[in-house]
């Protein structure tokens, strides 16, 4: 039996150089970023073992390395984290990742920018 389960780790904050202006890519802007990840944790419910799991520091140690990079797009920012978190646990069946930008430099009162991306890897295409 499969027992679908979620994992989430809401609310990290980054400073990191991401944006599209180079006046971003000097002084770096506040993210926070969301991740939610879903697959079946059987094993690990019934073994307590954390090798059978996804666990919240390996989702930790993922968003930390591509908040590191500097690119343009939010978007990228989101796609790099759902890859790496696929490549590092096959089984995981979807994944949701927000990125927020905080105050982002339109001119006005804005309190964050947000792109949401949802990887359903149990849609076989």
């Amino acid at each position: 039996m499969q027992k679908i389960m979620k994992v989430a780790l809401e609310g990290m904050k980054f400073h990191a150089l991401h944006g599209f202006y180079e006046e971003e890519a000097i002084i770096g802007n506040q993210f926070i970023l969301d991740v939610l990840v879903e697959t079946d944790f059987a094993k690990a419910s019934e073994s307590d073992n954390l090798v059978q799991t996804v666990n919240y520091e390996s989702i930790y140690k993922v968003c930390t390395e591509v908040m590191a990079q500097r690119v343009k797009l939010l978007e990228k920012v989101a796609e790099s984290i759902c890859s790496k978190l696929k490549d590092l646990h096959p089984d995981i069946q979807l994944i949701t990742v927000k990125v927020r930008k905080s105050n982002p430099p339109f001119g006005g009162d804005v309190a964050y920018a947000l792109i949401e991306l949802t990887h359903d890897y149990s849609i076989k295409e």
